[in-house]
């Protein structure tokens, strides 16, 4: 339950209480169970925070709050919330590839550089050469230059610590340098 509020139990504002409702007494009793149970059926904590919020709406919507609330119920919720989750990130991940896919077909190239301030050539092999990047340097570097995060902001986005995405955007860097040569890469 700690781990559900980052507070300890006593402060916990679902703590059980003389006067809690069912829910909350719920919550209080169960809620680091219902959220290891979402976090299994999901692809990260913050998946497993929404479902585990999303399950407990649906099933408030059909019950009043005074009403008992069965654990097997928020379980059954957390699944079904966990696979409707599941197919709305498939079919949008979907949706992106088959957009690529046609845009790719009728020559439409995507381009991280403003054609009118960079030249074609030059433009052409930074990219050329980004795409060839580890996926994860790759991800830290267009998070430093094109979204001018700092590395704590990389770390938070990406779950890493500061230092790694630091370390992954120096490594990105090196990498760039040995696969451009320096005709390529000065205007």
């Amino acid at each position: 339950m700690a781990a559900l509020y980052g507070k300890n139990e006593s402060t916990c504002p679902m703590s059980i209480e003389s006067g809690a409702t069912p829910w909350r007494q719920l919550l209080a009793k169960e809620g680091g169970r219902l959220l290891l149970f979402a976090r299994q059926q999901t692809r990260s904590e913050a998946d497993a925070q929404d479902v585990l919020q999303e399950a407990f709406l649906r099933i408030w919507k059909s019950k009043p709050d005074s009403a008992a609330v069965h654990p097997g119920e928020v379980y059954t919720a957390i699944r079904r919330t966990a696979v409707d989750l599941g197919r709305q990130i498939d079919r949008r991940g979907l949706r992106e590839a088959k957009t690529v896919a046609m845009d790719q077909a009728e020559g439409v190239h995507l381009s991280w550089f403003d054609r009118k301030t960079e030249q074609d050539e030059r433009r052409a092999a930074l990219e050329s050469a980004i795409r060839k990047l580890p996926g994860d340097q790759q991800e830290v570097l267009i998070l430093k230059i094109w979204g001018n995060l700092t590395f704590d902001d990389i770390g938070k986005a990406l779950g890493l610590s500061a230092n790694t995405a630091a370390s992954r955007y120096r490594y990105s860097l090196t990498t760039l340098r040995r696969i451009l040569n320096p005709k390529q890469i000065q205007t």
